[in-house]
């Protein structure tokens, strides 16, 4: 019999092809983890690999699921990871093997489905619920355009089309765009992630995010907005530079 530290593994991984590691395979990965309360997660995705969790101690969400100790639940891929912690989790996961070009699509950079476009501007499916959540399910983020009608929220760009609950609007990954003062005024009472946008060169999010038109510079706080309407270099896009990047075609931005 061979003993070994769990404090001697890295993040928790303990059998593996990596090091160090307590059984070395290639046929699956495994870990123990303890996640603080509140701990932040960048919500991610993988290309292949599944994992499989048992969530041991501890209240938890995932992918809009709400979870308690004793759960067993399994992310498939493409499914997005984005762990709210409501209190200290204990959780073994074990994950088929996967090479290094499968691993998380989003490292820390913010990439934004502008209104929901994924491979260009599409007006028949921009702003629609249903396309909002299919693209959030591939991992990104989304900015909506939002109008207060009536004291109804409702999504659109040049006019209110598709009715949706203040609910709706908390969602994590959305990206609350305010069409008339109204909205706004209505969002920012209500938590909602929102910020009001025309053509200044940048405007704040209601978290602290600088909304920035193309073209215009830069900072570790920024959202580029529509950067293939402007010339910028290829390695700010696709480093820790800014925060994010909104646009019209997120794919070109995976990694």
């Amino acid at each position: 019999m061979k003993i070994f530290k769990m404090k001697d593994m890295k993040s928790g991984w303990f059998v593996g092809d990596f090091n160090p590691t307590v059984f070395k395979t290639k046929d699956f990965e495994a870990c123990y983890r303890i996640h603080p309360k509140g701990e932040i997660w960048d919500r991610h995705t993988h290309k292949i690999g599944t994992e499989i969790n048992l969530l041991i101690q501890g209240k938890m969400t995932m992918c809009g699921e709400d979870l308690n100790a004793g759960d067993i639940f399994i992310v498939y891929p493409g499914e997005i990871s984005d762990p709210v912690f409501h209190e200290d989790c204990e959780i073994v996961c074990i994950k088929r093997h996967q090479s290094q070009e499968t691993s998380m699509l989003f490292s820390g950079l913010k990439i934004i489905s502008h209104r929901g476009n994924v491979e260009g501007p599409n007006t028949n499916t921009e702003n629609h619920p249903d396309q909002i959540e299919k693209v959030s399910k591939l991992g990104y983020d989304v900015e909506i355009d939002v109008w207060l009608d009536n004291n109804k929220f409702v999504l659109g760009h040049d006019k209110p089309q598709h009715e949706v609950s203040w609910e709706y609007l908390t969602r994590p990954y959305l990206w609350c765009h305010a069409k008339n003062i109204n909205a706004l005024v209505a969002m920012m009472n209500l938590g909602i992630h929102c910020f009001w946008h025309q053509e200044d060169d940048v405007t704040l999010t209601s978290q602290g995010y600088i909304w920035t038109y193309p073209g215009k510079t830069l900072t570790n706080k920024s959202i580029c907005v529509m950067p293939e309407r402007a010339k910028y270099d290829d390695k700010i896009l696709t480093s820790n530079c800014i925060a994010g990047i909104c646009t019209d075609f997120p794919k070109r931005y995976v990694k």
